[in-house]
């Protein structure tokens, strides 16, 4: 997803698999990583994370470059693209989406992580899974 020119990325893919081949495509969840975004708490000197209403995006369908910040990470030159765009560029490179997923937590996740980061998990879709197939 943070390839400036995906769909050559793809053609590619698509010109060394065989007919019938499978290729898994994770990718950050369009709709939840469309730039900055945030959980928005209206009282924001409340220091509890239960009080976080909804998060909070904008933009979904400009397409573009932005740095991305992960948490202490340094900043990674990112691409967001809506979600049409990569159904349309998998169809264009001669797949067909036999599956489509958006994970949430495990239950092991649930009995080990606290309790705020669970509830953050319940809410939104991070990710978003792609099982793509090779025309014949």
């Amino acid at each position: 997803m943070d390839i400036a020119d995906y769909e050559i990325a793809l053609s590619e893919v698509a010109r060394v698999l065989k007919p019938g081949g499978t290729f898994v495509v994770v990718i950050s969840h369009p709709a939840f990583a469309s730039g900055p975004g945030t959980f928005w708490t209206p009282a924001a000197d409340s220091p509890r994370r239960e009080d976080q209403e909804y998060y909070f995006t904008d933009n979904y369908f400009r397409r573009g470059a932005y740095l991305g910040a992960w948490g202490n990470f340094d900043p990674v030159l990112s691409f967001h693209r809506p979600l049409r765009d990569y159904w349309r560029a998998f169809r264009t490179a001669g797949f067909v989406v036999d599956d489509f997923e958006e994970p949430s937590i495990t239950e092991l996740g649930r009995r080990e992580l606290p309790q705020s980061q669970v509830q953050k998990a319940l809410r939104v879709p991070f990710s978003c899974i792609f099982k793509l197939v090779k025309l014949g």
